[in-house]
Formats: C-alpha cells, sequence, structure tokens
C-alpha cells in the first residue's frame, strides 16, 4: 500500500533576497551535545489509551503517551553553538520543513496503521506561548500551551496544517530512523511554532495485548506498534516557550472531562509530571534578509516522481517574466545543486538527474525577484 501524504493547508510563496543562515535546530540535542547537560535519551510508545501493555524496568505497565512533539522558538539562546545561532526577535524566518525519529514495528496485516503530523503557529492555538509558571517547584520555571483536543478524533481539530500518512511494511524500521515532511511557512519576527504528530492503529486490539516486542516476559497477542524518541532534561532547564508537546495517554478520556478543567485542550507543557520532556523533532531553519509572505510571478510547481531514483521533473508556471534561480540542500542544509535559469516566462519543465546523490531527503527551492516556492523529495 503507497503512503497518504495530505497537506490541508497551502504552503505561501515568499520574497527573499539571500538566506543569512539555514540548518537544522533540535532542543533536546542542543542541551545534551552543544551544552554538556545531564540528558538522557529514551523512545515512548505512541499509543491511543492505556488498554494495552508494554516492558519497563520494573516491569509490565501501560502506554503513557498518545502523541509527542516539540515548540521551536528562534530566539532561544541554547541555539548558540558557534556554527546555528538564536534568530532575533526582529528577523522572520521560515520553517523549510520537520523531521521526526521513531520506530515502527508490524505485524498485523490487515490494514494500515496512521500517523497524524501538524503543524501550529501561534493562531492556532489557545495559548502557545507564555512565561515559566511560579510557585510549586515541580512545575515552576515550566512553560505550557494550550491547545484545542477533539476527544473523538484525539488530536487538534485546529492546526495550521495537517498531514496523514498511512503506515505499512515499507515504514518497518526496528533500529530507529527518521521521517521529514515539508513546511515551507514564512513566520513573523519573534513567533514561535510547535510541531506534533499522533499514531491511531489501523488494526483491532484488546486488552492484555502487547506492543512491546522486546519485553522479556513472554506474550501471547503482540501488536503493531510506534515509537516517537524524546529527551529528558534531568537538569530541569527551565527556559520561556521551551518546552515538550506531549499527550498524556493515562486515560484517554481525562481530555473530555470537566472535574480537572482540562476538557476540550490539553495543556503539554505540563502535563508529565516533575519532569522536562523534549520530543526529538528537528526543526530545519531558514534566516533570510527579508523574508515575508507574497504571491510572486510562480506557480503550479510540481516534482516527479516522487520519491525518484536517477532524475526529478519540475514543471512550474511563470505568471510574469522572472528571473529564476534553482537549488537543491540536503538535509544538513548543505546546497548539492544551484543553477541559474535566467529570465522565464510561461509554463517551464525542467528536469534535473540525480543519479549522483545519496539516498535521503532533499529540498528544493525556486528563488525569484518576486517570491520563492519550495518543496522536497526523496532520493532512492
Amino acid at each position: 500500500m503507497k503512503r497518504l501524504l495530505l497537506l490541508l493547508v497551502f504552503c505561501p510563496l515568499i520574497s527573499t533576497a539571500q538566506f543569512d543562515e539555514v540548518g537544522w535546530y533540535s532542543y533536546g540535542y542542543s542541551l545534551q551535545e552543544n551544552w554538556g547537560n545531564d540528558v538522557n535519551y529514551y523512545y515512548t510508545w505512541i499509543w491511543p489509551d492505556s488498554l494495552t501493555t508494554v516492558g519497563y524496568s520494573s516491569g509490565p505497565g501501560d502506554p503513557w503517551m498518545h502523541g509527542i512533539g516539540q515548540v521551536f522558538d528562534p530566539t532561544s539562546g541554547w541555539w548558540d553553538d558557534g556554527v546555528l545561532t538564536p534568530i532575533g526577535d526582529d528577523q522572520p524566518y521560515m520553517v523549510d520543513s520537520v523531521r521526526l525519529w521513531y520506530r515502527y514495528f508490524r505485524i498485523q496485516e490487515e490494514a494500515p496503521d496512521t500517523l497524524i503530523m501538524q503543524f501550529f503557529k501561534e493562531e492556532n492555538t489557545t495559548a502557545l506561548y507564555e512565561d515559566p509558571w511560579e510557585g510549586d517547584p515541580t512545575y515552576g520555571g515550566r512553560s505550557y500551551a494550550v491547545i484545542d483536543y477533539d476527544t473523538t478524533a484525539m488530536r487538534s481539530l485546529n492546526p495550521h496544517s495537517e498531514w496523514i500518512e498511512l503506515l505499512d511494511y515499507e515504514d518497518v524500521y526496528d533500529q530507529g530512523t527518521s521521517k521529514s515532511y515539508f513546511i515551507g511557512e514564512a513566520i513573523d519576527p519573534g513567533e514561535i511554532v510547535a510541531f506534533n504528530y499522533t499514531y491511531q492503529p489501523g488494526n483491532p486490539f484488546n486488552e492484555g495485548d502487547t506492543l512491546d516486542w522486546y519485553f522479556d516476559q513472554v506474550q501471547t497477542n503482540y501488536i503493531n506498534g510506534f515509537h516517537g524518541y524524546y529527551f529528558v532534561d534531568n537538569d530541569l532547564v527551565y527556559e520561556t516557550g521551551i518546552y515538550n508537546h506531549g499527550i498524556i495517554a493515562t486515560d484517554a478520556s481525562r481530555y473530555a472531562d470537566n472535574w480537572n478543567g482540562w476538557a476540550g485542550q490539553y495543556w503539554p507543557g505540563i502535563a508529565s509530571g516533575g519532569g522536562l520532556y523534549h520530543a526529538d523533532v528537528d526543526f530545519h531553519i531558514s534566516v533570510g534578509t527579508h523574508i515575508q509572505e507574497n504571491e510572486g510571478s510562480l506557480s503550479m510547481l510540481n516534482a516527479f516522481p516522487n520519491p525518484a531514483i536517477d532524475k526529478v521533473t519540475f514543471k512550474f508556471l511563470m505568471e510574469d517574466s522572472d528571473r529564476v534561480q534553482f537549488r537543491i540542500t540536503d538535509t544538513q542544509g548543505r546546497i548539492v545543486a544551484e543553477e541559474n535559469w535566467g529570465n522565464l516566462s510561461g509554463e517551464q519543465t525542467r528536469q534535473l538527474m540525480i543519479d549522483h546523490l545519496q539516498t535521503g531527503t532533499y529540498f528544493y527551492s525556486f528563488l525569484t525577484e518576486n517570491g520563492m516556492k519550495s518543496g522536497s523529495f526523496v532520493k532512492r
């Protein structure tokens, strides 16, 4: 079965004079590798309720998260590692793509499972950026978010954009890998964004079934399962606007209960007890001198086949005559191809050989005097 990737919101063109900085930003990784904080790295089973069983060091238990994600704060000083630097609160930037790290196990064959990814801007939340709490030391210093939550759909119904991907045997990885998703959003100066994903099983399950193929105790019924990776900040580094975006699965009904004031919403920044958990979600960011939303003159952009083996064909329409510069970057932000196509107008087709590129995800950009359009493709 082929994957289904659905983007619900059109990604606007942006205008840019130049990119001052391009790279991957990961808060948990920066805490651990760039600053040497006491940070552990774990996986968690993403599951919609607590009927099933997983193995912990203390014995069998319930899965405890049915969603995970992370917030990106462009002004955080934790990006300053000599290569990547914080983005000034007066600088617009572009979220090119988001990358999540996962493992996926599949034994049931009847139906695909579903991975749902959601991207949020501040306008899609009740409160996405708040000063840290004060008072109780268990929660003191912790920023938080409030996002609408639908208990039937088990996700927010008000994201800025959403992707739905069907998982089958092509997606199985038992040693850990990553998926990248094109965002292509111009963000206003100082605005933070968030990315969240949830997993919904497509096959039946019963109480007592086990998700954990590594569980030492003999189990009678293994079912498909999905891992999300996360960092545990043991030093409890509290910072405004930096928090995990997880949804707790202790009881799926808790987000419908009024007794705790959480009905119809979740507060992911405060939902995980006294720990600070940061999802291993990376944001690929471009910082430009002049980034702003702009319709430009470029439209009808398409790249095929995708995935591709030896060549990719790009089709696009230049509504007005404009100079076009073409660029491809890898997941590390390095330019691997760049061409200047001069002034173009009307419907255009360009073909690029990619047989020399390594297998993986790549990002392409069409830059003109009046706008820019970006996308991604996979090289197999």
